[in-house]
């Protein structure tokens, strides 16, 4: 269905860099193109809700998708291994960048003294160029081991690819201890328990954000969380002051209700101004 050329050109040192251009001519219509990808692996941590046997509080080599949209704002998406097949979709215009990090970077974490998963590198990818509407597309699959790659992003550029058209991308794939700068704070916990009406599937989410701006906040400031679902409700969030981190601990309740999953997304604000990334996560009902 289709027929291409590509070259890499690779620069090694603390961060590998591989720039990339391709050509792609299509023979058949192609009903979604996935540009750029990137795979990895998690099979437990934070996120996890069902039951993992296993000594070490967490393996992954990534914990989160971050996206830079061409607007300036970034999301940051934890990842899953879920009990089935998921997908979440991020409509982007022009994105900065995307890739799969590995943030949490102390042994404590992981307790590996073979794997060392907190020397994982991140991946990143830097588009060159004005790349137009589309989404990043993150695939999550179920996994009982952590010898399998769950995990796959890629972007898909919106409009019909149809046979007899041609498409080229440059971008820039990036390796190591990876991380965009940023003034927003950054969402570096999570965490899911029951809420109060146990009956009613209600649960329980925690996030902390921390760094950035929020580093320069003087403690009398006045800081509120923007929290919305595309289903179910939400009883109104709490936000505190997290001395251990110097940031900021956002509490907030989700009942699903008929809604079989929800897209979540939480964002802090002073004033009119976001100073914090917007955390996001899916959310499935048949979890509860």
């Amino acid at each position: 269905s289709v027929a291409g050329a590509y070259q890499f050109v690779i620069t090694p040192g603390a961060t590998t860099d591989i720039a990339v251009k391709l050509h792609l001519y299509f023979r058949r219509d192609v009903e979604k193109l996935g540009v750029a990808p990137l795979t990895s692996m998690f099979y437990h941590g934070k996120t996890t809700q069902h039951h993992v046997d296993d000594f070490r509080p967490e393996v992954h080599d990534s914990d989160g998708l971050l996206i830079e949209a061409g607007n300036g704002e970034h999301l940051w998406r934890p990842l899953n291994n879920p009990q089935r097949l998921a997908f979440s979709n991020f409509q982007v215009k022009n994105p900065r960048g995307f890739g799969l990090l590995q943030r949490e970077r102390a042994f404590e974490w992981y307790q590996d003294l073979e794997a060392k998963y907190e020397r994982r590198p991140s991946a990143w990818i830097t588009p060159v160029g004005n790349w137009g509407m589309g989404r990043v597309e993150l695939v999550e699959i179920p996994s009982e081991g952590e010898f399998d790659d769950n995990i796959v992003t890629f972007w898909v550029p919106a409009g019909a690819v149809t046979a007899g058209s041609t498409r080229a991308f440059e971008y820039t794939l990036s390796f190591g201890d990876i991380e965009p700068d940023t003034l927003e704070g950054r969402a570096v916990f999570m965490g899911i328990g029951h809420g109060k009406d146990r009956k009613g599937g209600e649960r329980l989410f925690v996030v902390d954000f921390a760094g950035g701006a929020l580093d320069l906040l003087p403690e009398t400031t006045v800081v509120a969380a923007e929290v919305s679902a595309s289903g179910g409700t939400l009883r109104p969030s709490v936000v505190e002051r997290n001395p251990h981190t110097d940031g900021y601990r956002v509490f907030f309740e989700f009942t699903p209700g008929d809604a079989p999953l929800a897209e979540l997304r939480c964002v802090l604000r002073s004033g009119d101004q976001v100073i914090s990334e917007t955390w996001t996560y899916q959310s499935w009902k048949e979890k509860y």
